[in-house]
């Protein structure tokens, strides 16, 4: 680990604006990685309207390769390369419309412990 800490504008700059949606049987939401390359060794919370959902119900997906979050760990971790964006599911949910708060808690072999705090708003 570095020992380098981001600060939260910046991780508030990889939630991609207007990307809260909902899916036939789920949201979705996506981050970007515009910043270093980082691999995910362990999924901690995913936050949404106040609701935390459980790991086994919310997946990774980088648009070629999709993960259960709860199978994210130091053994198999999420590849985070710079550039890369990926879409965070949280199956058998959806979100009502208006403006909600998000929460994105990771740990990364590099940073440790990161946390994307946001709001978005999810059209009618």
């Amino acid at each position: 680990m570095f020992g380098m800490q981001i600060p939260g504008f910046m991780l508030k700059q990889m939630y991609r604006k207007g990307s809260l949606e909902n899916l036939e049987a789920a949201f979705q939401f996506e981050v970007h990685n515009h910043l270093m390359p980082a691999m995910i060794v362990a999924v901690r919370e995913v936050t949404v309207a106040g609701m935390t959902y459980e790991l086994a119900d919310v997946e990774f997906s980088d648009g070629a390769n999709t993960r259960g979050a709860a199978s994210v760990s130091e053994d198999s971790p999420v590849d985070f390369g710079k550039g890369t964006t990926i879409q965070v599911r949280v199956n058998g949910y959806r979100v009502n419309p208006g403006e909600h708060q998000l929460r994105l808690k990771v740990k990364t072999e590099e940073f440790g412990s990161i946390a994307i705090e946001v709001s978005d708003t999810l059209s009618a």
